[in-house]
């Protein structure tokens, strides 16, 4: 039988060509529209988010000053309730906006790290 020859050929031309077949890359996978129209989202925004990241980091460090701001105008309202929680509540707000920004920031600086 010659297909057991070929097997043990001295060239080793079958093993080769075997290994060869088993070390191809595999074929190229089809992405849905849905996939393509995300990648081109990732892509959009990993071309601007160095742009995004540098406003962000102005906007979170402009509302830490307003926080601190606040902090030390409550501390010389003193007794004053009602001011203290007017105060309190705009601190509480300026603070959920540097958590949104901080957490979009990094969000965007692995974006990055994942597309280079």
């Amino acid at each position: 039988d010659d297909r057991d020859w070929e097997q043990y050929d001295i060239n080793g031309s079958a093993v080769a060509t075997e290994l060869a077949d088993a070390s191809a890359p595999p074929p190229a996978v089809e992405l849905t529209p849905a996939e393509k129209q995300e990648q081109k989202r990732l892509r959009k925004l990993a071309f601007n988010a160095p742009k995004q990241i540098k406003k962000l980091r102005a906007s979170i460090t402009k509302s830490e000053s307003r926080i601190e701001e606040l902090s030390e105008e409550m501390m010389s309202v003193g007794n004053d309730v009602g001011k203290l929680t007017d105060l309190s509540q705009l601190e509480e707000k300026e603070q959920a906006k540097v958590d949104k920004m901080t957490l979009e920031l990094v969000e965007l600086e692995q974006l990055l790290i994942e597309m280079s």
